[in-house]
This record gives C-alpha cells, sequence and structure tokens, in this order.
C-alpha cells in the first residue's frame, strides 16, 4: 500500500518534490519526537506524555528513518565504473 502511495504521488509531483516532501515529513517528525524526549525526561506526569507522543508517531518515525536510509545508501548501479 505504501509503495503504491509513493508511486502516485511521485507519478502527481515528480521525484525531486517527492523527495522534498519526504524530508519536510522527516525533519517533522524529527522535531516532534525531540519534544516527546524532552517530556519523557521531564518525570512525572510528562512520562505519559512523552510516551503517548512517541507512540503516535511512531509509525511515521518508522517510515522516516527508513527514507534517510535509502536517501544515504548509494546505489551501487549508479556508480560510474572503474
Amino acid at each position: 500500500m505504501r509503495l503504491c502511495a509513493l508511486r502516485y504521488a511521485e507519478e502527481r509531483l515528480g521525484a525531486e518534490a517527492l523527495e522534498a516532501a519526504r524530508l519536510c515529513q522527516a525533519l517533522h517528525v524529527l522535531q516532534v519526537a525531540r519534544r516527546s524526549n524532552e517530556l519523557y525526561l521531564q518525570g512525572g506526569d510528562a512520562i505519559l506524555e512523552g510516551l503517548a507522543l512517541l507512540d503516535r508517531i511512531l509509525p511515521h518515525l518508522s517510515a522516516a528513518v527508513e527514507w534517510a536510509g535509502e536517501a544515504l545508501t548509494p546505489d551501487p548501479l549508479s556508480r560510474p565504473p572503474s
């Protein structure tokens, strides 16, 4: 399902715009994850608030990490022959 949605988005937006959107999403999710950690570290009732926030964004965080790994891993087939 996710792959189909990404292909559809790429067709509608173009590869460059899709990558820009994915980068914005990844940065946003990272910012929310940092906030979750700040809440957790405050202790007390904020621990549960931080964990609840992390629970809500976890699928998005996983997708952002996966995308970043793909974006940073060079494609061996795209390298010029040596």
